[in-house]
């Protein structure tokens, strides 16, 4: 059930975090991969999950390359799944994915999230923010992570907030010279 999920979930992301703390970052295991096929699975298995919401995917360019295809699942799924969480039911989400000749823009838009000013330095700190924005069950890890799997491929997160227009995730996912890792 959702129970067991939780508690699934719970453990995976002390498992990431732990990792992310002794190894000094995520292990990305890079692949060829279609970001615009895995933004659609995250949305098919979020609409699923939330019927009745408005869940949109907007894609644009190229968005094939090489990386970790579990683990920009996992961020994506993250960032929509904290904006459906965080709305109303009324409110739409909308993940858009834009492939440039350099990198691909991956936003997720929560219309109905505000991160105060003086919490956005601070957004992506593991345990501080446990409500902001976030729906990972009250350890306040998800951004964390969603940030640590952005850094892991060579990129970055940003978050832009403002009264009028909600919450935009923003992460840069370059397309070459992500550090590889060499390992099992």
């Amino acid at each position: 059930g959702s129970g067991v999920r939780r508690v699934e979930r719970l453990i995976r992301q002390l498992l990431d975090f732990t990792r992310a703390r002794l190894s000094n970052g995520l292990p990305v295991h890079p692949a060829p991969v279609n970001l615009g096929q895995l933004a659609e699975r995250v949305v098919a298995d979020r609409r699923t999950a939330h019927p009745g919401r408005d869940l949109r995917l907007v894609t644009t360019g190229d968005l094939k390359g090489t990386w970790d295809g579990e683990r920009l699942f996992q961020l994506m799924d993250s960032l929509v799944g904290n904006a459906l969480h965080h709305g109303p039911v009324s409110s739409s989400v909308v993940l858009q994915l834009q492939g440039r000749w350099d990198g691909v823009t991956v936003q997720v838009h929560d219309p109905d999230c505000r991160v105060p000013p003086e919490y956005q330095g601070t957004l992506f700190e593991p345990f501080k923010h446990r409500a902001v924005c976030a729906a990972d069950d009250g350890l306040g890890l998800s951004l964390f992570i969603v940030r640590q799997i952005a850094l892991a491929h060579g990129g970055r997160i940003s978050v832009e907030s403002g009264a009028a227009d909600g919450t935009r995730f923003i992460v840069w996912l370059p397309r070459e010279d992500a550090p590889s890792t060499s390992g099992p």
